[in-house]
């Protein structure tokens, strides 16, 4: 047990010296692509470099305790063996442990539930496909939002409109640039490592960064009126997918 706390503290640590310097040095900067490599990388990173052991820098030793064991053995001197069974303890260690994996699958379990409400939207609506990009009428709430290759449209929102146009052009952005896979990472880093709060923010500023990406895109072909007017239209709708 105190090896995994050690091993979580060092997890906290690393992530965040790199979130430190991504907000330090590169928040808000203008090159998108790169902080979302670097916050992906550094998430991964963090949870990678604690467990490698350089054994090259190790010079620790039991020499001291095998010769104390020797003495005492050519002393004649050896410790009274009492047979018998003690009374045990509660383990306190094993019980942490059981907990802390028990909430990391409920976590897992969670995210595995939303994936499945997910496709079972697919599967309750019509769908058609455009350039590889299965296209879903709904009528719910929550859309339009993007899953993979998937895009869960409204059906009182016009693609001929201006603000159904950008709409459309954005979710396109999110499923060209497979930002669903950095959200998958990101869910069973913070399931699986839920102790650290950095892998939050973390998570909070990738999700910055898509919508960034994905607007610039939008706007790229369109013109700034009709892409105040989709801001506008959505600020109080979409889909989180987070548990």
């Amino acid at each position: 047990m105190d090896h995994l706390i050690a091993y979580i503290l060092k997890v906290i640590l690393c992530s965040a010296i790199f979130f430190a310097y991504y907000l330090l040095a590169l928040r808000n900067k203008n090159f998108h692509p790169y902080n979302r490599f670097y916050l992906l990388s550094t998430a991964v990173l963090s949870a990678l470099l604690p467990l490698l052991h350089i054994s090259m820098f190790d010079f620790s030793s039991n020499n001291a305790e095998i010769l104390a064991l020797l003495q005492l053995i050519g002393s004649g001197q050896l410790p009274d063996v009492v047979i018998g069974a003690a009374p045990k303890a509660m383990d306190w260690e094993l019980i942490c442990l059981i907990s802390y994996i028990s909430i990391t699958c409920i976590l897992l379990i969670v995210m595995a539930v939303r994936i499945a409400r997910v496709f079972s939207l697919k599967r309750r609506f019509p769908r058609r496909t455009i350039d590889k990009v299965n296209f879903i009428n709904t009528n719910i709430e929550q859309a339009p939002f993007s899953f993979l290759n998937n895009l869960f449209w409204r059906k009182d929102i016009l693609l001929s409109d201006q603000v159904g146009e950008q709409i459309y052009k954005h979710e396109m952005a999110h499923i060209r640039q497979k930002h669903s896979l950095d959200k998958l990472l990101m869910q069973v880093l913070r399931a699986v490592f839920w102790m650290n709060p950095i892998y939050y923010y973390m998570q909070r500023e990738l999700l910055l960064i898509h919508e960034f990406m994905a607007d610039k895109k939008a706007i790229e072909e369109g013109d700034g009126e009709a892409f105040a007017k989709m801001l506008l239209a959505t600020s109080y709708s979409g889909f989180q997918f987070a548990p």
